[in-house]
């Protein structure tokens, strides 16, 4: 066997054994000469996402309660199935605000961009034969305020889903429509700061029914 034989034996041999220890490892990085076709290009992370989940049972309301004021039954008997939920009435009706607060986790990344998803039903308003259609205008204010500080005071950041979510009511007397709207809470916020969230119905608001508030959702970028 002449030298050119054996060094293309070892090249060989070398391939097999990074290919596969690489296979069985997962994150055995080769060289390029084991692997021609790797080039060393990083893949890109997608950026962590991390969020604190409300339910209907975690929201206070205005008037100090706790316990959710709607109980809505969907299924059929017998074993229909509860959610529990807070009823937004119209602005005309009801300026009740229903609020969550915490602290945000010490994977938060300082500074990052955070959002709050809103969670509701429509039900159908006491006649599933004659579907109610308008805009829901949802208004959530955030209070926060850094650790050993005084608690959270104005100004608030405000955002409305102005013009208004399109929302109609349900054609099933046991089922609900669902929906979930977003809100960009911006930056200025760190690791430990306590939060306080409200959300409420407010004007020009033109669907006449109720809504039914299941889960409030605080999502952030997250850290390692």
């Amino acid at each position: 066997m002449n030298i050119r034989k054996i060094t293309l034996l070892l090249v060989c041999t070398a391939w097999i054994l990074c290919s596969t220890e690489g296979n069985a490892l997962g994150s055995r990085n080769c060289c390029s000469t084991c692997l021609p076709h790797t080039n060393n290009t990083q893949v890109p992370v997608e950026p962590a996402f991390g969020s604190l989940i409300f339910p209907a049972r975690l929201i206070n309301s205005s008037n100090q309660s706790t316990n959710p004021d709607s109980h809505l039954t969907t299924g059929t008997t017998p074993s229909p199935v509860y959610i529990e939920a807070w009823t937004l009435s119209p602005p005309s009706l009801s300026t009740k605000q229903y609020t969550v607060t915490f602290n945000l986790p010490y994977d938060f990344v300082d500074g990052s961009n955070t959002e709050a998803l809103i969670s509701f039903l429509t039900d159908d308003n006491g006649d599933a034969a004659n579907i109610v259609t308008g805009n829901a205008v949802l208004q959530l204010s955030v209070l926060s305020a850094a650790p050993n500080t005084n608690s959270p005071t104005g100004p608030a950041t405000v955002v409305t889903s102005s013009p208004g979510i399109p929302v109609q009511s349900s054609s099933s007397a046991t089922g609900y429509n669902y929906y979930q709207t977003s809100f960009n809470l911006g930056t200025g916020y760190a690791p430990g700061d306590f939060i306080l969230l409200t959300i409420t119905r407010v004007s020009p608001d033109s669907y006449a029914p109720n809504l039914f508030l299941t889960s409030i959702e605080f999502k952030y970028a997250a850290g390692t």
